[in-house]
Order: C-alpha cells, then sequence, then structure tokens
C-alpha cells in the first residue's frame, strides 16, 4: 500500500495500515538491512510515501513500471514461440559482434517478426473500434459513404464492435447509428452523455453551472456566435451563416433563437463559441482556460468552434466510460479522429489513428496515419490497419 497525508494523521491510522498490510510474514530480511534504521512499514508492505495525493502518485508509478515488466515478459514468449533465420538475423547479429549501432535495421527485424505472428503476448487483438464523427467517420457533407458502412460490417463479422464519440447532442448521432446498425452504448458531447439506440442514458455529465456563468462573461468581450445545448434542444444567437447550417446537418436540428441563456446554464451540455477569426478564438480559448480549465473541459473541436463542456465530457474519459462498458481492455482499443478534442482518446487508446484531414500536430500523437475522410479514410484504416490485428482478412 501506498499512503499519502500528513504525519499525524498517518500515524494514528497505523493500526488499521498494519491489520491490513501482509506483515513480515516468514521471508528473510533482505542482507544488510537492520532492523530500525528504516521505515519499518516498508517491511511490513505499506508505505508513508509524503503529502495528500503522494500515495496515488507512487502507486501510478509503480504500476507504469509493471506495465513495462509485463510487456517485457510478453515480448520474450514471443520469442520462445518464434524462429527465424536469414540475412536480417545475420546482420544484427554481426552489428552485435562489431558494436555498431544498427537502431533502425534491428527495429525493421522486430517489426518483420510481429508481422509473421497472429496473435502475441505482447500486442492485444482489437476487440473494440471507437470513432469520432465529424471530420472522420461522416465526408466533408456530413454524409456516410457507402465503404465506410461496408467496412464497418466486415468489423462486425469478423467479431470486433463498433462504437462512436462526438461533440454532437444525441440528435446528431442518432441517424449516424441507425445507418450502421449500432445497438451498444455511445457518446454524445464528447462523453457527457452516454446512451443506446433505443433512449437509455447511463450517464449525464453537464457543465458546472459557475463555470458556465463564467465562461459567457469572458466570451461577451468577444465578437463571437453563441450555442447552448440543454434539455436536447440546441440555443442559438442568430440563425444565420454557414456554422449554422452545417450545424443542423450535425444535430438534426433547427436551432432556438434566444438573447437570453441565463436559465439554461444550470443544465448546459455544451456551449459553443463559433467565429472564423482564429486568432481571436483561440484567444477566447485561452483566457477561458485560464479561468476554468481546472473545472471544465475546453477545447476547440474545430478551427473555428471553441466548446466548453463538463470536466468529465471529453474524450479521453469518454474512451474510458466506452471501454468499461463494453468490457473491453483500453489496449484492445482502437481509435480514429481527426481534431485536438480527439487527442486524448488518441493517447489513451491501444491503436490510435488519425485522419489524413487532421492538423500535422494531431497526426504526431497517433499510431497511423489514414487517408482523409473525403477519401474513405476510416474504411481504408479498417481494412488495412485495424482488421490485420484481428486475425481478420478483408
Amino acid at each position: 500500500m501506498m499512503i499519502g497525508g500528513d504525519d499525524d494523521t498517518v500515524t494514528m491510522l497505523d493500526p488499521i495500515f498494519d491489520a491490513l498490510a501482509p506483515g513480515l510474514g516468514t521471508i528473510e530480511r533482505t542482507p544488510g538491512r537492520i532492523a530500525g534504521q528504516a521505515d519499518p512499514r516498508a517491511e511490513k508492505g505499506y508505505i508513508h510515501a509524503g503529502p495528500a495525493g503522494a500515495g496515488h502518485f507512487v502507486k501510478m508509478v509503480h504500476n507504469g513500471i509493471e506495465y513495462g515488466l509485463m510487456q517485457a515478459y510478453a515480448e520474450g514468449f514471443d520469442i520462445l514461440n518464434v524462429a527465424d533465420s536469414g540475412e536480417g538475423q545475420w546482420t544484427i547479429d554481426a552489428a552485435m559482434e562489431e558494436k555498431v549501432p544498427a537502431n533502425v535495421l534491428t527495429a525493421s527485424l522486430f517489426a518483420r517478426y510481429r508481422s509473421r505472428i497472429e496473435h502475441t503476448d505482447g500486442v492485444k487483438p482489437i476487440a473494440l473500434v471507437v470513432s469520432d464523427i465529424d471530420g472522420t467517420l461522416v465526408d466533408r457533407q456530413k454524409k456516410l459513404t457507402a465503404a465506410t458502412t461496408a467496412a464497418v460490417s466486415r468489423l462486425e463479422e469478423a467479431g470486433v464492435g463498433f462504437t462512436v464519440i462526438s461533440a454532437r447532442p444525441i440528435s446528431g448521432i442518432l441517424p449516424i447509428v441507425e445507418t450502421l446498425g449500432l445497438d451498444g452504448p455511445m457518446a454524445a458531447f464528447n462523453g457527457g452523455i452516454l446512451f443506446k439506440r433505443d433512449g437509455t442514458i447511463t450517464e449525464h455529465h453537464v457543465i458546472d453551472e459557475g463555470v458556465a456563468m463564467g465562461v459567457m462573461a469572458i466570451a461577451a468581450e468577444s465578437p463571437v456566435d453563441l450555442w447552448v445545448f440543454a434539455d436536447d434542444h440546441w440555443y442559438a444567437s442568430t440563425d444565420q451563416g454557414e456554422h449554422v447550417a452545417h450545424e443542423r446537418l450535425a444535430s438534426n436540428q433547427d436551432p432556438i433563437v434566444t438573447d437570453d441563456f441565463g436559465d439554461l446554464l444550470a443544465r448546459a451540455d455544451k456551449i459553443t463559441f463559433v467565429s472564423d477569426d482564429a486568432p481571436m478564438l483561440s484567444d477566447l480559448a485561452d483566457r477561458c482556460k485560464a479561468a476554468h480549465g481546472e473545472d471544465a473541459t475546453i477545447v476547440q473541436s474545430q478551427v473555428y468552434y471553441l466548446d466548453v463542456t463538463a470536466l468529465a465530457a471529453n474524450k479521453g474519459d469518454g474512451l474510458i466510460a466506452l471501454a468499461a462498458a463494453f468490457d473491453q481492455p483500453l489496449d484492445a482499443i482502437a481509435a480514429l479522429g481527426d481534431q485536438f478534442n480527439d487527442v486524448p482518446m488518441l493517447e489513451r487508446a491501444g491503436l490510435s489513428i488519425a485522419m489524413g484531414n487532421a492538423p500535422d500536430p494531431v497526426k504526431a500523437r497517433a499510431d497511423h496515419v489514414t487517408t482523409a475522410n473525403d477519401a474513405d479514410g476510416v474504411a481504408h484504416a479498417i481494412d488495412t490497419i485495424i482488421l490485420p490485428r484481428t486475425g481478420a482478412t478483408e
């Protein structure tokens, strides 16, 4: 056990920790260790790591080391199960004998070995695919192509689950999942709502009212259009403009025009500030994050949209919630996305794939880059990257 807290509190609770810890047992003391010269808690199976929070921090570091060890063991088992001979191995052997660095050749040889193994202990087969919608699953006209729909069907035939997570409201996601025939859990508002096609809601996180009031006050200084999503409705400061037209398609509803959002802020799922002035919107994002970044998720879903959602309504936590709902570990999940609000889930998924139309910084955070959404990028990723990780072929 790794425990954090002030000295007096930990000392007071020591009898409880001592009772829960495994104790000294019959194992011999480490050679050179003398009783009384170190904190006796460690030998009993627990430590006082430092102030509040230190225990969790040390535990996370400990878990990270364990993950590295488990991966090393897994790769060791793979070595025992695979044999190879040939020029590549001879070259690496020669490099070792001559003490010549050959990083690229070594990595290439190991990648070749990996490609020959249908299933390995070191790489988890993909069991679930989680996809963003706009800029990823649908094309520039907000439509599912026949190629993408067929590729999702091939996933299902291979026994691999498929679901979506999006900044869209439920109303904007339902037409997509009805076309694809998805019945499992899915996520709206970047993970703020987990729901099923039959209308069942299993999780719901709204923006803290104080945060909502705060970001609205900050934005009052900037020339932006205002959108607030609450109670399954879309409220907007105007129903004119190109972005309103696009949102009509994405949300699958018309806006309710208002200049008074006050009564909505206690139950808002998402607040969006809209502008084509990219530097101004970026500056607004910085000011909102400085004031409320620790209490809400504030991120640009597009260069012209600045979204504010609940702290838990981000695609990283959303991916974790979907993994739990499908009873799948994160390393068995492939995630696809194209924007900065997708990065948290790309970083957590076992296999991350950025779209060809994604900004370069987003591509840099992914394991692979597929073609653009207007070139059936999801279908391409399914057939060339994901299905090979399931043992299936097109």
